[in-house]
């Protein structure tokens, strides 16, 4: 009998226990399944031709939800699983949306929050900030060649002077609104000092590339790393060599630990090449390479951009022996500064000159050039998509009816483009004036706009980029005459306007 009762109590207990798991299963189920979650996505955030720019959040991916409360950021709220926002200013958004179960009856109160950034590129053109200054030298050459933003929203220019003793590096600190906050000038004796390239590097600093000319047939390239002030905290020289000019037009910082510099090596004006050199974080030389196209003597003013593999191309021109039929070089350079492959770019007929390469949003590179066909004066715009093997997707030529150069393009946050230089707007005397010239593109490389500087005669940009808020900051020279020139800088709106 107590056997039986045993087994009976047994049974009992198996039948509790699964009635127990049972339950314990259903109210874990019930507990997830009334687990608020906060989600949202964003939509139509791009507002490049619109006055003010309207957004729509939609929140119908949040799970368990009973209302939905936005903060947008700006100063504003609203309710509603969709709900669309306008924003009359440019700039970064942190929108929260917070969501609970309140209106659920039986179940324990539960809310979550999600915040994200919404960068609004353009919101309304009429209220971002341009200016527009010109810095008078009276006494000889000045000249701006390159501008980057920085991270207070300001801007860092460098180019050179003159006075009666040499050319100086000069650079110069301006805020969001182009006031200046202060000045560097860069001398070394007699000897004359060109900066030609800034950049941002990854420590919160700048590295500037140039050149240093003490006679007129020698010079060396030139890098100096300052912190964000512009304070020196090395300068790296090449050494001069007879008959030897070498100078630095573009520096970029690599991702394996040290910054390239590339620029031009010129022996006796005649055999010219790419020069290639690799400085350490702190100043200590890498190694150095000189690369050249056998037919083709390489010059130019060149370009560089990174490729995902850790090696970069370089644009430059190519002079085939006894002709001056100038064609385009995309030079392929792993990172070591080995040549992997060339591209020649150009039709026979027509001398062209480098402009600028650029990374495209799908993984390719845009270049840009101008070309002359045959004894015409007047010049256009070439344009190639070039994939990172090397492959043509497409070419086009584009311009004005007169004389067009482009000297500068680089993406915009749209996956656009836009690219800066110089144009004629009359034919009607023998030097017919140009203007500062600027082109925005579609991902296509069509026109969307362009505009031209009246204001700046005989001005020419030497370097244009997007800001922070969807403008355009571009930094150049203004010609006087054969010994006078003036440096500028000028901010436009997202349409490319100034007020």
């Amino acid at each position: 009998m107590l056997h039986n009762t045993l087994q009976t109590n047994r049974k009992l207990m198996q039948i509790l226990l699964r009635l127990l798991t049972l339950t314990t299963i259903a109210a874990l189920l019930s507990s997830c399944q009334n687990v608020v979650e906060a989600c949202f996505t964003i939509n139509d955030s791009d507002c490049s031709h619109e006055d003010a720019c309207t957004i729509l959040f939609d929140a119908s991916c949040s799970k368990n939800e009973g209302e939905y409360y936005w903060d947008f950021g700006d100063g504003t709220e609203g309710t509603g699983m969709e709900v669309a926002h306008t924003y009359t200013r440019a700039g970064e958004y942190e929108v929260s949306l917070r969501v609970d179960n309140a209106i659920n009856t039986g179940v324990e109160f539960e809310e979550d929050i999600l915040t994200q950034t919404v960068n609004v590129l353009q919101g309304s053109a009429q209220s971002q900030e341009t200016f527009s200054h010109t810095y008078i030298n009276e006494k000889s050459f000045s000249q701006f060649n390159s501008v980057v933003q920085t991270s207070d929203s300001g801007y860092v220019m460098v180019g050179y002077f003159e006075d009666n003793i040499a050319l100086h590096g000069y650079m110069r600190k301006v805020d969001a609104a182009g006031n200046t906050l202060w000045d560097k000038t860069f001398t070394r004796g007699n000897d004359d000092i060109r900066l030609h390239d800034i950049q941002l590097t990854l420590d919160g600093g700048m590295i500037i590339a140039g050149q240093v000319n003490r006679f007129r047939d020698e010079s060396e390239g030139y890098l100096v790393k300052t912190d964000r002030n512009g304070v020196i905290i090395w300068e790296y020289y090449t050494g001069t060599r007879r008959r030897t000019e070498v100078s630095f037009t573009k520096v970029i910082e690599m991702s394996t630990g040290h910054y390239l510099a590339v620029g031009n090596y010129n022996y006796q004006y005649s055999n010219s090449a790419i020069w290639l050199m690799s400085i350490g974080f702190d100043g200590d030389f890498r190694w150095e390479q000189s690369l050249d196209k056998g037919d083709y003597r390489l010059e130019g003013y060149y370009s560089v951009s990174k490729t995902e593999d850790g090696g970069f191309m370089v644009l430059s021109m190519g002079d085939p022996p006894g002709s001056n039929n100038e064609k385009l070089v995309l030079t392929k350079v792993n990172g070591e500064g080995q040549k992997e492959w060339d591209l020649i770019l150009g039709e026979e007929g027509k001398r062209y000159l480098s402009g600028d390469i650029t990374p495209t949003e799908d993984g390719n590179f845009l270049l840009v050039g101008t070309f002359r066909a045959g004894s015409s004066r007047n010049r256009d715009i070439y344009l190639a998509k070039i994939t990172p093997t090397g492959g043509i997707l497409w070419e086009k030529e584009m311009g004005t009816p007169l004389w067009d150069q482009i000297f500068s393009i680089s993406q915009t946050n749209n996956g656009g483009f836009v690219m800066a230089g110089s144009t004629q707007i009359e034919d009607g005397s023998s030097y017919p004036p140009y203007y500062a010239y600027l082109v925005r593109l579609n991902s296509e490389g069509k026109e969307i706009w362009s505009r031209t500087y009246e204001q700046f005669i005989d001005s020419e940009v030497s370097r244009v980029s997007q800001t922070k808020e969807g403008g355009y900051i571009m930094a150049g020279r203004i010609i006087i005459d054969e010994r006078h020139s003036q440096r500028f800088v000028m901010k436009t709106n997202s349409e490319g306007e100034l007020f």
